[in-house]
């Protein structure tokens, strides 16, 4: 574990600037790589903004409680993300260990917005994939295969068509099933099941 997300509870608990430990929170968690690393700065994101109203007149207090569950909805974006994007079924599961936790209420709009986006969306993992040798492949053999179709052969034209299609998809397959278990063994490296 990184050591500074290892001794951030302890450093917090000696006392010191409230906003600099907020920037440090969300330092922390863009440099987060495991789960581990996550729930530590998560459980101290949760603390800080649960100290606000000591150390600020209500009114501050309350805006800061609101703009703390922004963050902390962020937070779990960015804990959600493989590559570029944010992986739906990875924020499901991450929402329902919230939710486990006691961090994250099971009837918010954020929970149930997780929940649906994993039923509908499924695993974003299954689309970053290398799609050019085979789609290449596929135009590959629709043009030959239309030329041969009119040029030469109709038979000799389908044959090359179908194959050609054929071979793109099971190149793209291939590829896909590479890439969704390239992601299982990078999420077990990092501490998700």
């Amino acid at each position: 574990m990184n050591p500074e997300v290892a001794s951030l509870h302890e450093r917090m608990a000696q006392g010191g600037d409230w906003r600099a430990f907020q920037q440090e929170i969300a330092r922390l968690n863009k440099e987060a790589r495991t789960q581990e690393e996550y729930v530590t700065v998560l459980e101290a994101h949760r603390n800080l903004i649960a100290v606000a109203e000591h150390c600020f007149p209500p009114e501050i207090a309350a805006e800061i409680q609101r703009i703390g569950e922004g963050e902390y909805q962020l937070f779990l974006n960015v804990e959600a993300m493989e590559g570029d994007m944010i992986n739906p079924v990875m924020l499901d599961r991450i929402t329902a260990r919230e939710v486990a936790a006691g961090r994250l209420d099971p009837e918010s709009d954020f929970r149930k917005l997780a929940e649906a986006g994993s039923t509908v969306l499924g695993d974003s993992a299954d689309m970053r994939y290398d799609r050019k040798l085979g789609d290449s492949i596929g135009v590959a053999g629709l043009v030959v295969g239309t030329l041969a179709f009119f040029l030469i052969s109709k038979g000799i034209g389908m044959v090359i068509f179908v194959a050609g299609m054929a071979a793109g998809w099971i190149i793209n397959e291939q590829r896909k099933r590479q890439a969704m278990e390239a992601t299982q063994v990078d999420r077990i490296g990092r501490g998700y099941k």
